[in-house]
């Protein structure tokens, strides 16, 4: 569950802590170090390959091409993980990724993988859940109502000469993506399978180990993710300066990483620049791409410019652009896509929060609050310095006051002595 918000504020206001990861003319990923952990929150994968083409293009939502991408994901978070490069992997054919032939066959220097899908959410949460479901279904009915009432106009304002050909029926079910669904079941056991084959056909990953949380574990993903990091640290063979990188897009992360207190955390996302699409969108921009080159010119609107690459025009999907159409030679209208993730690291934000907080809680220089101490009897001590010393001014005002008042009565007593005025006096 996201923070709205809450990255772009940090990331304005402390703008060293984010820094762009993109992908290195040798085909490898300029991160700030190889991650000996990566733990994935599949929740934004999930979504963006499903939603990638559904209901834009005229598409029919296909399950095998979600899947596919979400190997291609996977893949790709891997190889920017651990520094490694990428090879070319197929766009249209669903199955497995290839074996990384082109790809350095350096092995990665990960060695832990854990991949956690959503499960059974808290009551507020599911509240929250079921009202945004409801609703969705609800826009997605009056919208299939306005469709056909349009439609009809339409119909009858042709005079019956034109007839308004069928839209394919290619609106995705969002609802689907919920935990005890059979799709989420499907999604589980796809993941698994992607990943076994990866560990078992790429030798870069032979020596990795996964761990898969699928939707039958109660808690979100990224809630899942802390309780097992968690976990390890409590193991006798858990190195301290272990590298975790945590995927998510969440930004409820940076402060559920925050209190984990690990000295090397970084939080990985899939940065969003302007006028960059993110993956899924890519990936259905360039199948769009590719069904309108393979159609003889002339026949559909739009394909002129499209087709301009000619039928040899291939879709693979790079590493480098995830789902990107791979130009060819002649091609000018569209270059491959290539995304970018932004990585933030944990322990950067940490000490520039302390630093903000430092007239608090004192500065980060390993004395947390001794500094604050030290400042406050500071100023206590010259709090009743001054106190002392406006008491020792009011006491000498009050015996100079004193004299005076004497001094005045002394000089009357004589005065009225002088004129001979009786002063009376008891005793």
């Amino acid at each position: 569950m996201g923070v709205p918000g809450l990255f772009a504020f940090l990331k304005r206001r402390y703008s060293v802590i984010a820094r762009l990861v993109t992908k290195q003319e040798d085909g490898s990923w300029d991160v700030a170090a190889p991650a000996d952990a990566l733990y994935v929150d599949m929740n934004h994968i999930i979504h963006s390959c499903t939603h990638a083409n559904a209901g834009r293009d005229g598409t029919p939502y296909d399950e095998d091409v979600a899947f596919q991408r979400m190997d291609a994901y996977l893949t790709a978070l891997l190889e920017v993980a651990g520094g490694l490069g990428a090879g070319p992997i197929a766009a249209e054919a669903p199955g497995p990724s290839p074996p990384a032939s082109s790809s350095p066959q350096r092995p990665s220097p990960l060695r832990l993988l854990f991949v956690a899908i959503d499960g059974v959410a808290p009551i507020a949460k599911m509240n929250q859940q079921r009202t945004r479901r409801f609703l969705s279904a609800h826009v997605a009915e009056v919208t299939d109502r306005v469709e056909r009432e349009v439609r009809a106009e339409m119909a009858s304002q042709a005079g019956g000469g034109r007839v308004i050909p069928e839209m394919a029926n290619s609106r995705f079910d969002p609802n689907i993506i919920s935990p005890g669904t059979a799709f989420m079941g499907r999604v589980a056991e796809r993941v698994r399978q992607i990943l076994r084959t990866k560990v078992q056909t790429d030798p870069r990953f032979a020596r990795l180990r996964v761990v898969v949380s699928d939707s039958y574990e109660p808690a979100e993903g990224e809630h899942k993710i802390m309780r097992f990091i968690r976990y390890i640290r409590t193991r006798p063979d858990y190195d301290p300066n272990t590298r975790h990188v945590i995927y998510g897009q969440d930004a409820d992360l940076l402060l559920l990483s925050l209190l984990l207190h690990e000295p090397h955390v970084r939080i990985m996302r899939e940065a969003q620049p302007e006028k960059q699409p993110n993956i899924a969108a890519a990936a259905a921009a360039a199948k769009k791409q590719l069904q309108q080159r393979t159609q003889p010119r002339g026949r559909e609107p739009g394909s002129g410019s499209g087709a301009r690459g000619g039928p040899h025009a291939t879709g693979a999907v790079s590493a480098g652009g995830f789902g990107a159409a791979a130009n060819s030679p002649g091609d000018t209208d569209s270059g491959s896509v290539c995304p970018t993730f932004e990585e933030v690291d944990i322990s950067l934000l940490r000490e520039c929060l302390r630093w903000e907080f430092a007239e608090l809680c004192g500065t980060p220089d390993g004395r947390p609050l001794a500094a604050g101490y030290e400042a406050m009897e500071e100023d206590e001590e010259e709090g009743e310095v001054e106190e002392m010393a406006e008491d020792e001014r009011e006491k000498k005002g009050e015996v100079e006051a004193a004299d005076s008042e004497g001094e005045a009565e002394e000089e009357g007593v004589g005065t009225w002595a002088e004129e001979g005025m009786e002063v009376e006096v008891e005793g």
